[in-house]
């Protein structure tokens, strides 16, 4: 799946009330930023693929990615593809890479069919003395549309998921009552920086809310301790830290004052 340079971040305290919202306009916003004709050049080549113009797209593949196999693994890469017009077509991946010279293009397009049928074609080009060169073409079947596999939802989800999403609620509610406390307690020095500091977390551990993989970032600096974040189209990932900066807080309040929470 490509790589995506749209990304949608919040709190889990805001989550549930953005979903929607968010979820409404991924489409429109993808859109905005793709650069201009790179859907339609993407598009063109996977409609030659769909109509058997193999050789056409075998040539204008760079050299040095066409092997012996490349005329076989078009024509299976067609076979992906269901007979007959698609019902919808959209983009739900884009990315430039502008590190190279000149920059390599990808976009995935995925494909509606009748019966329920899905498909999702990547292709990888570049462009060279004003021409374009394919660099990579992957097509697969998927079983439901990307937005409906990655939405965010409760249903069928495990014991990853509800565990993390339990911690996220628990670590924002620490984070505000932190920020809160400090806000109210008297007679602290920099309190804006330590207002700040009842905000940050140390070390990350996510979970991928379609799959329920979960990964672990010990150097990670998170604010708020709590977070969930989706690239366009992709899974969402709840993460959650170490309320370091909020423990300290507290410990620095209970030597102070007597009290850790009053």
């Amino acid at each position: 799946m490509a790589n995506m340079r749209v990304n949608r971040s919040l709190s889990v305290a805001s989550l549930l009330s953005l979903l929607i919202l968010v979820g409404c306009n991924q489409a429109s916003l993808i859109k905005f930023m793709t650069p201009p004709g790179t859907e339609a050049t993407a598009s063109h080549y996977v409609d030659l693929l769909r109509d058997n113009q193999l050789d056409q797209i075998q040539r204008e593949f760079d050299p040095s990615v066409v092997d012996d196999d490349t005329a076989d693994n078009l024509a299976t890469m067609r076979n992906h593809f269901p007979e007959g017009a698609p019902i919808s077509q959209k983009i739900v991946g884009a990315n430039v890479i502008h590190g190279n010279h000149p920059p390599i293009t990808t976009v995935a397009l995925e494909y509606e069919f009748p019966d329920d049928q899905w498909a999702i074609a990547k292709v990888d080009w570049t462009n060279a003395n004003g021409k374009t060169v394919l660099l990579g073409f992957h097509v697969s079947n998927i079983p439901d549309s990307i937005e409906h596999t990655n939405r965010f939802t409760f249903a069928g989800k495990g014991l990853s998921q509800y565990f993390t999403f339990f911690l996220a609620i628990l670590m924002v509610a620490i984070n505000v009552h932190a920020f809160i406390t400090c806000l109210r307690t008297p007679n602290i020095k920099l309190k804006w920086l330590w207002l700040i500091a009842t905000l940050i977390g140390v070390g990350k551990f996510s979970v991928n809310w379609t799959t329920g993989q979960t990964y672990i970032t010990p150097l990670s600096i998170c604010v708020p301790a709590a977070q969930a974040s989706a690239l366009v189209y992709q899974p969402w990932f709840v993460s959650v830290a170490l309320p370091i900066g909020a423990i300290a807080f507290y410990v620095m309040r209970e030597r102070k004052t007597g009290h850790v929470f009053h």
